[in-house]
């Protein structure tokens, strides 16, 4: 069955009297394709926030944990495209390219498409570009967190300001800040250089938690001093990823197959600028090697279990 989509009343200024006008506010039919992980925190702040949500995945599960949060189900893509904004919550760029184009070729189409995915800044102005020669907009708008800080994020965002302001009031029901970041292309520029740093970050902490027993010192130990220590080294990525390791926990937050998708859109487009991505290229060879160990559905954290076979394998003669 086919969602049915609330008809788009205009603007809700008068309910708030601070958004500008032609903001999208409740009860503004919102579309949302991809429910995973992070499509889903997404989908369950929108209805509680009093947008009329309708969701498309064409997984089954997805479309059931959406419908149990109080979304309508569209059958297809048309079912989303009907309502004045779509969310994008997708695995790569090859996804994001599909949709979009989708969407563009059909009678009906959104009037702003917000891709949240963590994509490549490239192929985002040029898909934005053929949105633009169809009269819809498109902005991108990673998110910066992990899923247990969801109502916290932070959310930058590139595309034509105008488009941004409307569009912020339904960022801001899943983000504590949103930051218009430049031209469409900006944010995800910016979320792959986040991207980078988490890499380097992830690595270090396995890298350390695996030398320490190597050297006669428990890593839970290493880990309890450091962390309590309000040492410069400390993070919270740190922080949640030694307590992983500890426990020897790595279902995943952040998959190892994430981490590698994401670095390597990241290096590409430090490639393409030829920049000197020294650290992360070295680290995306530990990030690949976890993967053909077969730790592609483990958390990021599982790398150190790539330095520990790597630590445990005998010196050349």
């Amino acid at each position: 069955m086919k969602a049915r989509v609330p008809a788009f009343k205009g603007n809700a200024q008068d309910l708030t009297g601070t958004a500008p006008e032609g903001s999208y506010l409740p009860p503004t039919a919102v579309g949302v394709v991809g429910c995973g992980t992070m499509g889903r925190i997404m989908v369950s702040a929108l209805v509680r926030r009093k947008y009329a949500v309708v969701v498309w995945d064409p997984n089954p599960a997805a479309q059931t944990a959406a419908s149990a949060a109080g979304a309508s189900l569209a059958s297809d893509l048309s079912g989303v495209a009907s309502c004045p904004v779509v969310i994008l919550s997708l695995p790569g760029p090859r996804e994001v390219r599909q949709v979009v184009l989708d969407l563009l070729g059909l009678p009906r189409r959104p009037a702003v498409i917000v891709d949240t995915t963590t994509s490549d800044p490239e192929a985002t102005r040029d898909l934005a570009a053929a949105a633009e020669q169809e009269g819809v907009a498109l902005v991108d708008a990673p998110i910066l967190g992990r899923p247990a800080s969801a109502g916290r994020w932070t959310v930058p965002v590139g595309g034509e300001p105008s488009a941004v302001e409307r569009v912020r009031p339904v960022l801001e029901t899943f983000a504590a800040r949103v930051i218009p970041v430049g031209p469409v292309g900006s944010a995800h520029t910016l979320k792959l250089l986040n991207q980078m740093m988490f890499a380097i970050l992830n690595a270090a902490t396995a890298e350390v938690l695996a030398l320490a027993p190597q050297l006669g010192l428990s890593p839970d130990l290493f880990y309890e001093t450091v962390v309590s220590s309000g040492a410069a080294t400390v993070s919270g990525l740190f922080q949640e990823l030694g307590s992983k390791i500890s426990r020897e926990d790595f279902s995943p937050v952040f998959s190892v197959e994430l981490l590698c998708k994401d670095t390597d859109l990241a290096l590409r487009m430090a490639r393409r600028v030829g920049g000197a991505a020294v650290l992360t290229s070295t680290v995306q060879l530990l990030n690949h090697l976890a993967r053909t160990r077969g730790l592609s559905d483990r958390d990021s954290s599982a790398v150190v279990l790539v330095y520990r076979e790597l630590m445990s394998a005998p010196e050349p003669s």
